[in-house]
């Protein structure tokens, strides 16, 4: 087991909300970005943060050359080549998520369920675009078969391009490591108030606009040193105005490789 870590702590700055993003790019090429409209479904896409350590455990790593896309499962679909379908034929790791452990964050009054993101691009062009991002919600571990949006037949609560053609633009030479953050509105997970135990699926896609040619992306949640999930304590909600800022506490996150 070979575990790193990278240092940050996260601040989600909502100054001009919205005022400043296009229909169809989000851009995070610069140090403290925040784009959010109604076009991305109602979340928020940051890359705001100051120093702290974060250990990274990801639930769901994809790499390869161009194009790369993949989805986080426990689930086996090919026997001979195992876990191949999650990843759409890619290569990194994978797990089962549960709601339960996606952290709740609270801006401007509204929740959102918080995910982050690494991106390795650390050659002569460290741009990286984001194209596709869609969640799904089902009280089912192990789901495969991910078709044309859809997963297992379910339809994605989430989808970065219901509102149009949209993606986020990223930079890896953004110390440290081009880390970004997706807020998503905590209403979409309706499933999780008339059932049990929900697991979540991440899929996402890169290297359209902008190619991927360096390390592996990773997508991870908040925990403490001892996989615990950690509950975010925000500002007073009169800080979330235009003008204000959102300081998250930097948390410990482990970073395993299966």
């Amino acid at each position: 087991m070979r575990q790193s870590f990278v240092t940050a702590s996260l601040v989600l700055a909502l100054v001009g909300l919205g005022s400043d993003v296009r229909a169809d790019v989000c851009n995070l090429t610069t140090r403290g970005s925040t784009c959010s409209a109604v076009s991305y479904g109602g979340a928020v896409f940051t890359n705001s943060y100051t120093s702290g350590t974060y250990y990274i455990d990801a639930f769901l790593q994809i790499k390869n050359n161009t194009t790369e896309q993949g989805y986080n499962t426990g689930g086996d679909a090919d026997t001979s080549t195992p876990r191949r379908d999650y990843q759409l034929n890619q290569t990194g790791t994978t797990q089962n998520l549960l709601l339960s452990e996606v952290p709740i964050v609270t801006i401007g009054g509204t929740e959102y369920r918080e995910f982050l993101l690494r991106i390795d691009e650390p050659g002569s062009d460290p741009m990286l675009s984001l194209d596709q991002l869609q969640i799904f919600l089902s009280p089912n571990a192990n789901l495969t078969n991910y078709t044309s949006g859809t997963l297992s037949g379910l339809p994605a609560i989430y989808d970065l391009d219901s509102g149009g053609d949209n993606y986020i633009k990223l930079n890896y030479s953004l110390s440290p490591y081009g880390i970004a953050v997706a807020y998503i509105p905590n209403s979409l997970f309706t499933q999780s108030t008339s059932a049990g135990t929900q697991y979540v699926y991440l899929y996402s896609q890169f290297g359209s606009h902008n190619v991927s040619g360096g390390g592996m992306e990773e997508w991870w949640v908040r925990t403490d040193s001892s996989g615990r999930l950690v509950q975010i304590v925000p500002e007073p909600a009169s800080l979330f105005l235009f003008g204000a800022a959102l300081l998250v506490t930097a948390t410990r996150l482990r970073r395993r490789f299966r």
